[in-house]
Protein backbone atom coordinates (compact mmCIF):
# COMPACT_ATOMS: atom_id res chain seq x y z
CA UNK A 1 0.00 0.00 0.00
CA UNK A 2 2.68 2.54 1.07
CA UNK A 3 4.28 1.90 -2.01
CA UNK A 4 1.25 2.67 -4.36
CA UNK A 5 1.10 6.02 -2.33
CA UNK A 6 5.01 6.96 -3.14
CA UNK A 7 4.41 6.06 -6.82
CA UNK A 8 1.04 8.21 -6.87
CA UNK A 9 2.65 10.87 -5.13
CA UNK A 10 6.06 10.75 -7.14
CA UNK A 11 3.46 11.14 -10.37
CA UNK A 12 1.23 13.98 -8.70
CA UNK A 13 4.68 16.29 -8.13
CA UNK A 14 6.20 14.97 -11.18
CA UNK A 15 3.35 16.56 -12.84
CA UNK A 16 2.77 19.93 -11.16
CA UNK A 17 6.55 20.22 -11.33
CA UNK A 18 6.32 19.60 -15.48
CA UNK A 19 3.84 22.16 -15.19
CA UNK A 20 4.93 24.97 -13.46
CA UNK A 21 8.81 24.66 -15.50
CA UNK A 22 6.89 25.09 -18.61
CA UNK A 23 4.48 28.19 -17.10
CA UNK A 24 7.76 29.59 -16.11
CA UNK A 25 9.57 29.58 -19.52
CA UNK A 26 12.10 27.94 -21.28
CA UNK A 27 15.55 28.54 -20.58
CA UNK A 28 18.65 26.37 -20.92
CA UNK A 29 20.44 26.12 -17.48
CA UNK A 30 23.20 27.73 -18.50
CA UNK A 31 20.92 31.04 -19.52
CA UNK A 32 19.46 31.14 -16.10
CA UNK A 33 20.33 34.21 -13.80
CA UNK A 34 21.05 33.50 -10.27
CA UNK A 35 17.63 34.27 -9.18
CA UNK A 36 15.77 31.64 -11.11
CA UNK A 37 18.89 28.94 -10.25
CA UNK A 38 17.80 29.73 -7.06
CA UNK A 39 14.19 29.53 -7.56
CA UNK A 40 14.66 26.35 -9.83
CA UNK A 41 16.81 24.12 -6.57
CA UNK A 42 13.95 25.24 -4.45
CA UNK A 43 11.38 24.04 -5.90
CA UNK A 44 13.54 20.62 -6.69
CA UNK A 45 13.68 20.56 -2.58
CA UNK A 46 10.24 21.24 -1.94
CA UNK A 47 8.73 18.73 -4.65
CA UNK A 48 11.61 15.94 -3.13
CA UNK A 49 10.39 16.57 0.82
CA UNK A 50 6.95 14.79 0.36
CA UNK A 51 8.33 12.22 -2.18
CA UNK A 52 11.05 11.30 0.92
CA UNK A 53 8.52 11.88 3.71
CA UNK A 54 5.10 9.70 3.22
CA UNK A 55 3.33 11.13 6.00
CA UNK A 56 4.16 14.80 5.09
CA UNK A 57 1.13 16.33 4.06
CA UNK A 58 1.30 17.55 0.16
CA UNK A 59 -0.78 20.22 -0.07
CA UNK A 60 1.83 22.64 1.96
CA UNK A 61 4.54 21.43 -0.50
CA UNK A 62 2.22 22.22 -3.66
CA UNK A 63 1.21 25.86 -2.22
CA UNK A 64 4.99 26.41 -1.68
CA UNK A 65 5.93 24.96 -5.01
CA UNK A 66 3.04 26.99 -6.70
CA UNK A 67 4.35 30.18 -4.63
CA UNK A 68 8.01 30.18 -5.80
CA UNK A 69 6.41 29.92 -9.44
CA UNK A 70 4.23 32.83 -9.14
CA UNK A 71 6.74 34.80 -7.64
CA UNK A 72 9.06 33.97 -10.61
CA UNK A 73 6.66 34.60 -13.25
CA UNK A 74 5.95 38.00 -11.78
CA UNK A 75 9.94 39.30 -11.85
CA UNK A 76 9.47 37.93 -15.26
CA UNK A 77 7.00 40.08 -16.01
CA UNK A 78 8.18 42.93 -14.38
CA UNK A 79 11.67 42.21 -16.23
CA UNK A 80 9.74 43.14 -19.52
CA UNK A 81 8.60 46.60 -17.99
CA UNK A 82 12.29 48.24 -19.40
CA UNK A 83 15.80 48.20 -19.22
CA UNK A 84 15.88 49.56 -15.71
CA UNK A 85 13.74 46.59 -14.36
CA UNK A 86 15.79 43.87 -15.90
CA UNK A 87 18.86 46.00 -14.33
CA UNK A 88 17.63 45.30 -10.99
CA UNK A 89 16.87 41.62 -11.13
CA UNK A 90 18.94 40.13 -13.77
CA UNK A 91 21.87 42.64 -13.60
CA UNK A 92 23.69 43.39 -16.53
CA UNK A 93 26.36 42.38 -19.08
CA UNK A 94 30.01 43.73 -18.12
CA UNK A 95 32.92 44.53 -20.32
CA UNK A 96 36.12 42.50 -19.86
CA UNK A 97 38.22 42.75 -22.69
CA UNK A 98 38.40 45.57 -24.57
CA UNK A 99 40.46 45.95 -27.59
CA UNK A 100 42.86 43.09 -26.33
CA UNK A 101 43.33 44.49 -22.73
CA UNK A 102 41.96 43.00 -19.32
CA UNK A 103 39.49 45.52 -18.11
CA UNK A 104 41.02 44.99 -14.13
CA UNK A 105 38.32 47.58 -12.47
CA UNK A 106 34.93 45.45 -13.43
CA UNK A 107 36.82 42.14 -13.00
CA UNK A 108 37.83 43.15 -9.65
CA UNK A 109 33.96 44.41 -8.93
CA UNK A 110 32.45 41.14 -9.85
CA UNK A 111 34.83 39.21 -8.11
CA UNK A 112 35.95 37.61 -11.49
CA UNK A 113 40.03 35.84 -11.74
CA UNK A 114 41.85 35.24 -14.00
CA UNK A 115 41.55 31.69 -13.64
CA UNK A 116 37.61 31.55 -14.48
CA UNK A 117 38.44 33.85 -17.08
CA UNK A 118 40.99 31.75 -18.90
CA UNK A 119 38.87 28.55 -18.69
CA UNK A 120 36.15 30.27 -20.14
CA UNK A 121 38.48 31.53 -23.02
CA UNK A 122 39.52 28.25 -23.54
CA UNK A 123 36.56 26.64 -23.53
CA UNK A 124 35.68 29.44 -26.52
CA UNK A 125 39.02 27.70 -28.23
CA UNK A 126 41.12 30.98 -27.42
CA UNK A 127 44.16 30.88 -24.54
CA UNK A 128 44.60 34.00 -23.93
CA UNK A 129 43.25 37.80 -23.85
CA UNK A 130 45.60 38.50 -26.65
CA UNK A 131 43.66 36.23 -28.82
CA UNK A 132 40.24 38.16 -28.17
CA UNK A 133 39.05 41.73 -29.24
CA UNK A 134 36.16 42.08 -27.04
CA UNK A 135 34.69 40.33 -24.45
CA UNK A 136 31.68 39.96 -22.29
CA UNK A 137 30.57 38.89 -19.36
CA UNK A 138 26.60 37.89 -19.62
CA UNK A 139 24.46 37.87 -17.06
CA UNK A 140 24.31 34.09 -16.71
CA UNK A 141 28.08 33.80 -15.92
CA UNK A 142 28.45 32.61 -19.70
CA UNK A 143 31.11 34.55 -21.52
CA UNK A 144 31.02 36.20 -25.38
CA UNK A 145 34.02 36.78 -27.41
CA UNK A 146 34.77 38.56 -30.71
CA UNK A 147 38.16 36.91 -31.27
CA UNK A 148 40.97 38.94 -33.02
CA UNK A 149 40.76 39.82 -36.73
CA UNK A 150 43.35 36.52 -37.51
CA UNK A 151 41.83 34.34 -34.87
CA UNK A 152 38.71 34.17 -36.51
CA UNK A 153 37.22 31.21 -38.22
CA UNK A 154 39.82 29.98 -41.18
CA UNK A 155 38.61 32.90 -44.14
CA UNK A 156 40.11 36.15 -42.43
CA UNK A 157 43.29 34.52 -40.72
CA UNK A 158 44.25 32.00 -44.06
CA UNK A 159 43.84 34.48 -46.73
CA UNK A 160 45.46 37.58 -45.35
CA UNK A 161 42.27 39.35 -45.59
CA UNK A 162 42.30 42.67 -43.43
CA UNK A 163 39.47 43.04 -41.11
CA UNK A 164 40.03 46.54 -39.93
CA UNK A 165 39.32 48.48 -37.20
CA UNK A 166 35.75 46.92 -35.87
CA UNK A 167 33.27 48.32 -32.87
CA UNK A 168 31.90 46.36 -30.21
CA UNK A 169 28.32 45.98 -31.43
CA UNK A 170 25.28 48.03 -29.09
CA UNK A 171 21.94 47.23 -28.09
CA UNK A 172 20.76 50.87 -28.24
CA UNK A 173 16.76 50.23 -28.39
CA UNK A 174 15.06 47.64 -26.47
CA UNK A 175 11.33 46.75 -26.77
CA UNK A 176 10.73 50.59 -27.31
CA UNK A 177 13.08 51.83 -24.79
CA UNK A 178 16.33 53.84 -24.82
CA UNK A 179 19.73 53.03 -23.19
CA UNK A 180 21.95 56.09 -23.57
CA UNK A 181 24.48 54.92 -22.47
CA UNK A 182 24.83 52.70 -25.37
CA UNK A 183 23.94 55.58 -27.52
CA UNK A 184 26.64 57.71 -26.09
CA UNK A 185 28.80 54.91 -26.50
CA UNK A 186 28.03 53.82 -30.47
CA UNK A 187 28.66 57.10 -31.13
CA UNK A 188 25.45 58.37 -31.72
CA UNK A 189 23.32 61.38 -30.81
CA UNK A 190 19.40 60.44 -30.31
CA UNK A 191 18.34 63.15 -33.42
CA UNK A 192 20.57 60.63 -35.73
CA UNK A 193 18.63 57.65 -34.31
CA UNK A 194 15.24 59.36 -34.49
CA UNK A 195 15.76 60.23 -37.84
CA UNK A 196 17.16 56.49 -39.06
CA UNK A 197 13.69 55.41 -37.06
CA UNK A 198 11.31 57.44 -38.34
CA UNK A 199 13.31 56.38 -41.97
CA UNK A 200 11.78 52.56 -41.22
CA UNK A 201 8.18 54.14 -40.20
CA UNK A 202 7.82 54.35 -36.76
CA UNK A 203 6.83 57.54 -35.36
CA UNK A 204 8.86 57.37 -32.03
CA UNK A 205 11.25 55.26 -30.08
CA UNK A 206 8.21 53.64 -28.29
CA UNK A 207 7.58 51.63 -32.21
CA UNK A 208 10.97 50.12 -32.16
CA UNK A 209 11.22 46.56 -31.05
CA UNK A 210 15.24 46.20 -31.54
CA UNK A 211 17.72 48.43 -32.71
CA UNK A 212 21.28 48.30 -32.17
CA UNK A 213 25.05 48.89 -34.63
CA UNK A 214 26.69 46.12 -35.57
CA UNK A 215 30.43 45.47 -35.33
CA UNK A 216 31.26 47.95 -38.57
CA UNK A 217 28.95 50.88 -36.80
CA UNK A 218 26.16 50.45 -39.03
CA UNK A 219 22.55 50.81 -37.28
CA UNK A 220 20.03 48.10 -37.27
CA UNK A 221 16.33 48.87 -36.73
CA UNK A 222 13.37 46.02 -36.13
CA UNK A 223 9.96 47.82 -35.51
CA UNK A 224 7.02 46.06 -33.45
CA UNK A 225 4.50 44.13 -35.43
CA UNK A 226 1.39 45.73 -35.67
CA UNK A 227 -1.30 44.46 -33.55
CA UNK A 228 -4.39 43.93 -35.45
CA UNK A 229 -7.66 45.06 -33.30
Amino acid sequence: MQVLLVIGRTFLMYGLVLVVMRTMGKRELGQLSPFDLVVAVMIAELAAIPLEQVDAPLLPGMIAILTLAGLEILLARTSLAGIAARRIISGRPSLIIARGKLVEEEMRRLNYNLDDLLAQLRRKGHFGPAEVEWAVLECSGDLSIIPVGNQRPVVTGDLGVATGDERLPRAIILDGELDREALTAAGLTREQLLDQVKRKGAKDIRGVLFAGTDRQGELYVQLKARRRH
